[in-house]
């Protein structure tokens, strides 16, 4: 028995008629408005965007990543050469390292960062 294969014309209105039937039963009308082929096509690039800038993200924080200040009493600044000095909460300026440790009272090392990652910790003006 001879195999009855499908042309073209025929593969494009069984797919138009699932698109228009789908579309009958989720937005209850034939009339196939909005296109849902265009807003399924918009959202995976928007979705494939979102993932692509959450990749760069990730790799500039491997690559690049900023300094923790954590509980450390003295904090430096290995790009401007700057060193503050964490006094009751708060970072203050100081001349050099000795002044740093002078003002904290004890010698601890100096934490050498980039850029500090803490936000409610803020150097006085």
């Amino acid at each position: 028995m001879p195999l009855n294969l499908s042309n073209r014309d025929q593969n494009s209105g069984h797919l138009f008629y699932n698109r228009r039937l789908r579309a009958a039963i989720t937005r209850f009308s034939v009339r196939m408005k909005h296109d849902d082929r265009k807003q399924q096509a918009a959202v995976a690039l928007s979705i494939v965007f979102v993932l692509i800038g959450l990749g760069w993200m990730a790799l500039l924080h491997i690559w690049k990543p900023a300094g923790l200040v954590g509980q450390s009493a003295i904090v430096g600044n290995r790009d401007t050469g700057a060193v503050y000095a964490k006094i009751d909460g708060r970072l203050y300026p100081a001349l050099n390292l000795t002044s740093a440790r002078l003002a904290v009272g004890n010698a601890a090392a100096r934490r050498g960062s980039r850029r500090a990652k803490s936000r409610s910790i803020r150097p006085d003006r």
